[in-house]
């Protein structure tokens, strides 16, 4: 029984929800995560999450049933207002990413909706 358990929540898509608190002006935005799926940061593609500038930051991976930040050496990411240099599990289903360009802080919640 807990096996299969197991496989739904696995096989489920995961929606993630994101509010860009530094720029009042962008709408929600929502993307989708299967499992051994990632989604890039600072992307202009459909599934990526928005942030300046117009380098990829890292990405936020999907691995069974946990999420990983894993970030890129170009430009840096904050997490919990600690910068990111390896990857590490997040283990909210609510969070905040600041992805700072031009001396300006850009702050991103992100709601992982399972």
């Amino acid at each position: 029984m807990f096996w299969g358990k197991y496989l739904i929540s696995v096989n489920k898509r995961w929606r993630l929800k994101i509010s860009f608190e530094s720029d009042e002006d962008k709408e929600e935005q929502v993307c989708y995560l299967k499992n051994k799926q990632k989604i890039a940061i600072g992307d202009d593609n459909l599934n990526s999450i928005y942030c300046p500038g117009n380098e990829i930051r890292g990405y936020l991976q999907r691995k069974g049933n946990r999420l990983y930040l894993i970030p890129l050496k170009t430009q840096p990411v904050f997490y919990r207002e600690q910068e990111v240099k390896k990857a590490i599990t997040i283990e909210r289903n609510s969070f905040k990413l600041n992805c700072p360009f031009k001396d300006k802080n850009f702050n991103l919640t992100i709601k992982l909706i399972k």
